[in-house]
């Protein structure tokens, strides 16, 4: 099956019609442009579709469309997930040292601060340090570990 076959057959519209008195949804697996004959088909539809859940038309009633909704699942290539190529070692990405409360009992301790853009693949962190970026920061806590994978993605770990 192609790419285009699959993608049509796994594209839908739902309408949802009403007269004064009630409301039916059809839905149409495939696509409909607007035109005065796919208008009519789907006042129709909208009409047997009530008679076969009520029992009788209101064909001198005039058919509103209330709802469009349309689904579509589209296919696209696998995307190319690059290796991660920062290259150095833990201190090229030590930031540096700031007072931080991990443990209340313990108080402020001075905790190394690293650099997460500048931590290359294959390196590993043992706690306590943080690791910070634009949109998070990564605590490793005592007994705690972190490697930054192939990917660039941080494995944390418990222990040595």
């Amino acid at each position: 099956m192609t790419a285009s076959a699959r993608t049509q057959r796994r594209s839908l519209c739902r309408w949802t019609c009403a007269t004064r008195v009630r409301s039916t949804t059809s839905t149409w697996p495939r696509s409909t442009t607007f035109t005065d004959e796919s208008l009519s088909a789907l006042i129709d539809a909208f009409h047997a579709a009530h008679r076969q859940l009520y029992t009788y038309e209101l064909r001198g009633e005039p058919v509103v469309i209330t709802n469009v909704r349309a689904d579509a699942i589209g296919v696209q290539p696998t995307p190319q997930i690059r290796e991660w190529t920062v290259t150095g070692s833990a201190d090229d990405a030590r930031k540096g040292e700031r007072p931080v409360l991990l443990e209340l009992d313990e108080g402020f301790q001075p905790t190394p601060i690293y650099d997460r853009e500048r931590l290359a693949a294959g390196v590993t962190l043992g706690g306590p340090c943080i690791v910070e970026e634009a949109t998070s920061t990564t605590v490793i806590r005592r007994g705690q570990t972190l490697t930054v994978d192939r990917w660039g993605n941080l494995v944390m770990g418990i222990g040595d």
